[in-house]
């Protein structure tokens, strides 16, 4: 068995997500469906034009996190990236507010922090070193 990332469909004008296809467990010799295929299979993508429906392919288990801890998600229109919105503890009821995925920021916070963690080495390093 192989498992396989899901694709999401959205209409590329408005960001609107029309199909997401879930991740799929497949036989090591079946053939994964193809765009293609899923505009056959998908009644709201066989009705559409496919020049105005994008896709988005997500790796197996991409984004799983995010999805679970949403209350909702879109693709950006403009960027054609998925964007999440989280629930406020502090007030359950405010309109959602889309942002670029949560487990994305962290992996980038991390980065930052290292070459942060470096920098200050460096200049410790700078600071210490006798001058000649």
């Amino acid at each position: 068995m192989k498992n396989v990332g899901s694709r999401i469909y959205f209409d590329k004008l408005t960001g609107e997500v029309l199909v997401q296809t879930g991740h799929r467990r497949v036989l090591d010799d079946h053939v994964v469906p193809t765009v293609e295929d899923d505009f056959r299979v998908f009644v709201k993508l066989s009705e559409r034009n496919p020049e105005t429906v994008g896709v988005l392919e997500l790796e197996y288990g991409q984004y799983a996190q995010d999805f679970a801890e949403s209350n909702g998600y879109r693709v950006n229109p403009d960027t054609q990236t998925l964007e999440f919105a989280y629930p406020d503890p502090n007030d359950p009821e405010a309109p959602p507010v889309f942002q670029k995925p949560l487990t994305q920021e962290i992996e980038e916070l991390k980065q930052a922090d290292i070459e942060n963690k470096q920098a200050i080495a460096e200049l410790t390093m700078m600071i210490a070193a006798p001058t000649a």
